[in-house]
């Protein structure tokens, strides 16, 4: 017999969602594990064991209600979502967060004007990225980032904010090298009016607090003094976007909480999902039939170890023997 437990589960929040037999994050009645935050009050335990044997009709019926699923985790008697399942910093912050910022906020504000041709503060924005130095693990930014174009990676999306307040104060600078406290002209061909404030120094101070706070959340080393710091500047920025009249999302609540999870699972540098998410693209490569009953899964199991093994010699053998 043997006796095991699921210390931290890790993945993306639609799965995670899964895996803890809640719905999806933007659910009214249930959205989190970690909070009490919620629209509805419901029984929702009793409803979680309910749909183990429910029909499939009224195992989404439940669902719909009360926000809630059977998850297989529910037999361990010792499965606490809130105590075992990890916030990812890569899809919450740089794939929510950061992208929302660039994309909602900066770019469909209109907050890099092209008057001056040459000069302007949209082309200032798009020498600046195609003069970096990137890392040669990172895609090239697009050269027409100004053009309102979302990036693919995370790891694209890290890169640029370690280099945003330069990147910001080189676009938006005026002639006394100053960031001006004003906002750019609309265009003449705004498909709509941003409702929140384009006032670049009110929008540049909110978001040095957002990278002091990523800088300090992603230590590789990290204290629960310097994790509640980081804490309190992501909040700084949450509750700046507000007085902005910026509309928050999802991800920036949930990133509300990772001094609990820094102080269960250790430094976000040792859970994010960078590793993980590059595995499943070597796995993506793999050739197979597509045929079910296991047989994928020991396609991909042997290719994985094939791949491993070529600089472990014992697990080759092993492979051989069996």
């Amino acid at each position: 017999m043997i006796y095991a437990d699921n210390f931290c589960k890790n993945c993306d929040t639609p799965t995670a969602q899964k895996f803890r037999g809640l719905a999806g994050h933007t659910h009214n009645c249930h959205p989190y594990p970690w909070c009490k935050i919620t629209s509805l009050d419901f029984s929702t335990k009793r409803m979680i064991f309910n749909c183990s044997d429910a029909t499939e009709r009224r195992q989404t019926s439940i669902l719909d209600n009360y926000g809630v699923r059977w998850s297989i985790l529910n037999i361990l008697a010792s499965w606490l979502p809130a105590t075992k399942c990890a916030l990812d910093f890569m899809h919450n912050i740089f794939l929510g967060v950061i992208s929302h910022l660039f994309m909602q906020v900066l770019f469909s504000g209109y907050m890099f004007s092209g008057a001056g041709s040459a000069n302007s503060q949209k082309q200032r924005f798009e020498d600046l990225i195609n003069s970096i130095l990137w890392p040669s693990h990172v895609t090239r930014l697009p050269k027409n980032m100004g053009e309102n174009q979302s990036l693919k990676k995370a790891d694209e999306w890290h890169c640029l904010l370690h280099f945003t307040p330069m990147l910001l104060w080189w676009s938006w600078k005026d002639q006394n090298d100053a960031i001006p406290d004003a906002k750019p002209l609309l265009p003449h061909n705004t498909k709509h009016t941003p409702t929140h404030s384009r006032n670049y120094k009110a929008l540049y101070s909110a978001i040095l607090l957002l990278c002091n706070a990523v800088r300090v959340l992603a230590l590789p080393k990290i204290s629960m003094a310097q994790a509640r710091i980081g804490q309190e500047f992501y909040t700084l920025f949450c509750c700046r976007l507000i007085s902005l009249n910026v509309h928050l999302i999802t991800n920036h609540h949930m990133g509300m909480h990772y001094v609990d999870m820094i102080k269960l699972f250790g430094p976000v540098y040792g859970w994010w999902l960078f590793g993980f998410e590059r595995f499943n693209g070597m796995l993506e490569k793999v050739n197979h039939n597509g045929h079910n009953g296991r047989q994928m899964e020991l396609t991909l199991l042997q290719n994985w170890i094939l791949n491993e093994g070529r600089t472990r010699g014992s697990m080759m053998t092993q492979l051989a023997i069996h």
